[in-house]
């Protein structure tokens, strides 16, 4: 086919556009052009003949190129082609490029960062037993012996717990706390959490004994827990292989059924339903806090009272939280991945969102603040500080984890039963809040996609509903957060005037008179308060 030449003059002087219509490789007519612009002072008989000349060779590198690439084409399907010979961990690493653009973490397209971190997980998993066979060659047979050595697996897991008596050992070895903090440095884990009995993995505890010089085995008891898959994660395993295939046969078209697909249709498993908090059992949780640290109390009020999800918590910085209107804007996870360490990423949703907070816990969040300002100064440079809310002693982020370690012993203190996990606070703050705001201003507070929020207004266009189901909250736990911040001595002080009050009221001369009272009208069936 010859080249189509249109001569063209511009203030430069005279260009050719050529235009080349011809056969691709797969016998496509395709089309291509390119430009010859004559040199300088040529005559215009001479430049079409070198324009033409010009074609010419474009047209021929054209042609040789689609020869050459039939030929690679023929060699590639003499030996079944270039997908036909992938191998699995090509197409798993394929599908994973196709879910998570790792250039951009905020592509909203991408699926969730800790979806992603588990895939990581599982891939590699799925690779010692088949990485290297050609995915045509992965038939139901094998995939039904992975299962079966999976329903099999153990999750084992070693645990290190500090001795009862690690800080007589510390102290016979002349070492105070101070001194042990400015050894164990670099160590991202809280040194009191281990003191007081936290588990921890054996790198930390080893670096530990290392670093103050004391064998493991005289600071910490090993214990190593063997057991079961839980249905649903060996579930969760089987489903990723599954959408691997899937992808194989729905995008890359190179096998035709899923050989993973049996063992999927039927799980016995239930999604467990995650129940809320009855206001008994919230207000028992939040008053059983005050049994703990400052930095726990807090965390666990934040849970409650915001319904926000632990990574929000843990990537939450302190400008976020505005004193002056009261709110807090959650725009970031802080999220554990075990190939990567600690990332931040945006929310679940991918959008940032402002919500009003009650009094008590804009109060519990000063206290806070005062109490970790003089903890980082006292910590020196070993404290790497990143405006973070939540911390560990040398600075980095809480994770959902640690956030879950601390629900479990505030739930335990506060005895509540150990079917409730951390995940249910937030659904306790969003139950309350639906019996007394519209549902639209709770599904902005809990961030949930399928409601069109308000995120992106200032302060002053919070709702006027917000701010009431910020006043219900702070209504609900008021009278517990006052008796959190008085002494004993005041409670009592002020159940004595209350008494003597009530005393009066009835006609009683003395306290021994209305306590008499108050039994006998018990004794009744009577039950009359204070």
């Amino acid at each position: 086919m010859k080249p189509a030449i249109i001569k063209r003059n511009n203030k430069t002087g005279f260009v050719y556009r050529i235009i080349i219509r011809y056969y691709d490789e797969y016998d496509n007519l395709v089309s291509k052009e390119t430009s010859y612009k004559p040199e300088p002072g040529m005559t215009e008989a001479k430049a079409e003949v070198y324009a033409e000349l010009y074609a010419e060779q474009f047209q021929k590198d054209l042609l040789e190129k689609v020869e050459n690439r039939k030929k690679e084409i023929a060699e590639d399907e003499r030996l079944g082609g270039p997908l036909k010979r992938m191998t699995f961990k090509e197409l798993a690493q394929e599908w994973l490029d196709s879910k998570y653009d790792s250039t951009n973490p905020a592509n909203p397209n991408n699926i969730s960062y800790r979806y992603y971190c588990e895939a990581i997980t599982e891939i590699a998993n799925y690779n010692k037993e088949f990485g290297d066979m050609r995915v045509v060659d992965i038939t139901h047979d094998v995939i039904y012996k992975y299962y079966k050595k999976l329903s099999s697996m153990k999750k084992v897991s070693t645990i290190y717990t500090a001795k009862p008596n690690i800080k007589e050992i510390f102290k016979a070895r002349g070492l105070s706390k101070r001194v042990v903090y400015s050894l164990f440095s670099k160590i991202p884990f809280n040194l009191s959490a281990i003191l007081n009995g936290a588990n921890v993995q054996e790198k930390t505890a080893l670096k530990l004994s290392q670093a103050v010089g004391i064998p493991l085995n005289k600071l910490f008891d090993k214990k190593v827990k063997e057991e079961a898959y839980a249905e649903y994660t060996i579930f969760g395993k089987k489903k990723i292989l599954k959408t691997i295939f899937e992808f194989a046969i729905n995008v890359l078209r190179i096998i035709h059924e899923n050989p993973a697909k049996d063992g999927m249709t039927k799980n016995s498993f239930q999604t467990k339903r995650r129940e809320s908090l009855s206001e008994e059992q919230a207000i028992k949780f939040y008053e059983a806090t005050k049994e703990f640290d400052i930095m726990i109390q807090t965390a666990m009020h934040m849970s409650l009272l915001t319904g926000m999800r632990p990574a929000e918590m843990g990537g939450l910085e302190w400008k976020d939280i505005d004193f002056s209107y009261k709110t807090i804007t959650i725009e970031r996870n802080a999220i554990k991945c075990d190939k990567m360490g600690i990332i931040l990423k945006g929310t679940k949703t991918n959008k940032a969102r402002t919500i009003s907070i009650p009094e008590i816990l804009v109060e519990q969040l000063i206290k806070y603040r005062k109490w970790q300002q003089d903890w980082i100064e006292s910590l020196g440079d070993y404290y790497k500080d990143e405006d973070q809310v939540f911390s560990q002693s040398d600075g980095s982020r809480v994770t959902t984890d640690i956030f879950n370690k601390w629900f479990k012993k505030v739930r335990d203190k506060a005895e509540l039963p150990e079917k409730f996990t951390l995940y249910n606070l937030r659904h306790t703050n969003l139950s309350i809040l639906v019996g007394y705001v519209p549902i639209t201003t709770v599904a902005q507070r809990a961030g949930h996609s399928t409601i069109k929020t308000t995120e992106e207004y200032y302060i002053h266009r919070v709702s006027e509903a917000d701010m009431q189901a910020s006043q219900t909250l702070n209504n609900v736990f008021k009278t517990s957060f006052e008796n959190q911040t008085k002494g004993k001595e005041e409670i009592e002080i002020e159940e004595y005037k209350r008494s003597l009050e009530k005393m009066k009221q009835l006609g009683f001369k003395t306290l021994k008179e209305y306590f008499e009272y108050l039994n006998y009208m018990k004794s009744k069936g009577f039950n009359i308060p204070l």
